[in-house]
């Protein structure tokens, strides 16, 4: 499906004229729905949601195309947790090429979690039709550019229709941005730049951090490499123009002025380079941390009434140099790859295959 339409996205411009928009939360049949819930993603998060829905006792549903595929999701579901002998959960039709669908399931919950990936391609029709109908929104998205244009267009509205809009709550993001808010907060002095080191182990989530910088390490998930999440990669590596475009008019909105902190040469890694207190190799790999980061940083200095001098790079530690330099001709190879369209579809479908 990615491959067929890896260069469309869907949108929704118009609100079909036959539904009557609720901007109301209160008296909605679920308080979560899943959507995207037969995918990758959306079948972990469906099986975490049956297990924490009986602690807080919620009610939630799950909404897709293929009703066959959801079904046998919740029949594992139900094979593999107690107490949904006498309960089952319901699922919702919504298509994602009808927005009449979407709009509807997006009304009957206080909140939607979008598991439909990639996010470039299939996430603005539920992000549009949680704003409208005032639904809050969350997603596990790493795509800066699907965050960054999501937000341009409808933070305003999200606000006026009292929906937020949580992007990114996956394992790139959220350790670096809770990280270096924790870091912020205890940080003795102006907090004006962070590295971030993210290493690879089979060993459970660690934080560590100094005054300099801050170290993540976490488990690597069995499947990373699934062929939505390469579709994805291939789609940030192909739109770097338009990731800039909506960076700067995002920044033109939110009144973000960056300025490049003056820091020691410590902080101004090259592309390669080696850690200088445990003698391992890193890779610059900015996103999606930056993104997240810089923006919540940006934040919590405006409430402060702190100018916006900040910066943070995103690295990745690796086990020597020869991994290090193969890394990144890897990486400068499919980015030139990525940007030539016919290529861009066979390295999807080999994924597929």
């Amino acid at each position: 499906m990615e491959a067929k339409i890896l260069d469309q996205e869907i949108t929704a411009e118009q609100n079909p004229a036959n539904i009557q928009i609720a901007n109301t939360r209160s008296n909605r049949k679920y308080d979560i729905i899943i959507i995207g819930a037969s995918g990758y993603t959306g079948r972990h998060v469906t099986m975490e949601m049956g297990r924490i829905s009986q602690t807080y006792n919620l009610t939630w549903a799950v909404a897709g195309r293929n009703i066959k595929k959801l079904q046998n999701i919740l029949n594992e579901l139900y094979k593999k947790l107690d107490g949904y002998e006498d309960k089952k959960i319901d699922i919702i039709y919504a298509d994602l090429y009808d927005f009449e669908t979407v709009m509807k399931m997006a009304q009957t919950t206080s909140v939607v979690i979008n598991c439909t990936t990639p996010y470039y391609i299939f996430g603005e029709v539920v992000v549009k039709s949680c704003v409208l109908t005032s639904t809050h929104y969350v997603d596990v998205t790493g795509e800066p550019l699907f965050m960054e244009k999501m937000a341009y267009k409808y933070d305003k509205q999200a606000e006026e229709n009292n929906s937020i809009i949580v992007n990114g709550v996956d394992m790139e993001s959220v350790p670096a941005d809770l990280g270096v808010e924790f870091l912020y907060q205890h940080f003795n002095g102006e907090l004006k730049h962070v590295d971030m080191y993210k290493k690879v182990y089979l060993s459970e989530i660690i934080f560590t951090y100094s005054n300099f910088y801050i170290k993540i390490q976490f488990n690597i998930l069995p499947g990373m490499i699934h062929h939505s999440i390469w579709t994805s990669f291939l789609l940030h590596l192909a739109t770097k123009k338009r990731r800039l475009y909506y960076r700067n008019l995002l920044d033109e909105l939110m009144g973000i002025t960056r300025i490049e902190p003056t820091v020691s040469k410590l902080f101004h890694r090259q592309q390669l380079s080696m850690l200088s207190d445990d003698k391992k190799w890193c890779l610059a790999c900015p996103e999606p941390d930056q993104a997240v980061v810089t923006r919540s940083i940006h934040h919590a200095k405006t409430k402060e009434r702190l100018p916006y001098n900040f910066n943070a790079r995103g690295y990745r530690v690796l086990t020597g140099l020869i991994p290090g330099i193969l890394a990144l001709l890897l990486f400068l190879f499919l980015s030139i790859l990525a940007i030539i369209q016919p290529i861009r579809f066979l390295l999807v479908q080999s994924c597929l295959k």
